[in-house]
């Protein structure tokens, strides 16, 4: 109840308030740690998404992976769940209630009707968040597509085999994958 409230009237949104969140918790591990310490404690936390991702899949997951891994799901994370969606308080909100003012005076002052001028800022306002229905087909296609080209036939899927598979990929597959890639992140 008062954390959005406070973050309105500081102009903070959550991908901001984590950004800080994570900087502020990297400061201080490195003031009172050292950049060892650092390094630590992010093996750790690479080691455990490692962990979590060899368990669920059932392949040996490394370092390096797992640190990928965070990657792209905070990249995901900062694209879909936390970008601020428009509310009422948008370009196209204060146009419409312009409008409607502007047409209510008139009215009241018996002026004849006058067309309001369209805001370059109403017509140019998102409608949405951008993540629905497309963009999880999409993500699924996309996903899909890489996991099968990690494990070729059912075997066990690698980073090693994705690589080999992208380089020899087939041009038409290579259009479509860059396309609904470019339509998720574009």
């Amino acid at each position: 109840f008062l954390l959005p409230r406070l973050m309105a009237a500081a102009g903070l949104t959550w991908s901001r308030l984590l950004a800080l969140g994570l900087l502020g918790s990297v400061a201080y591990t490195v003031r009172t740690q050292g950049v060892q310490g650092l390094r630590a404690r992010v093996r750790v936390v690479l080691r455990a998404v490692a962990d979590v991702a060899s368990r669920a899949t059932g392949t040996p997951v490394g370092d390096m992976q797992a640190a990928a891994m965070l990657g792209a799901a905070a990249l995901i994370l900062g694209r879909y769940a936390l970008a601020a969606a428009p509310g009422p308080a948008s370009g196209a909100g204060r146009a419409t209630f312009a409008a409607y003012t502007k047409g209510y005076n008139d009215g009241r002052e018996g002026l004849a009707f006058e067309p309001i001028e369209d805001s370059p800022a109403a017509a140019q306002a998102p409608s949405g968040s951008g993540f629905g229905l497309g963009s999880l087909l999409k993500l699924g296609m996309a996903g899909g597509l890489i996991y099968q080209m990690g494990a070729p036939g059912g075997g066990p899927w690698s980073a090693a085999n994705l690589m080999a598979n992208m380089r020899n990929m087939n041009p038409m597959n290579m259009i479509f994958l860059m396309n609904v890639l470019s339509g998720l992140f574009g």
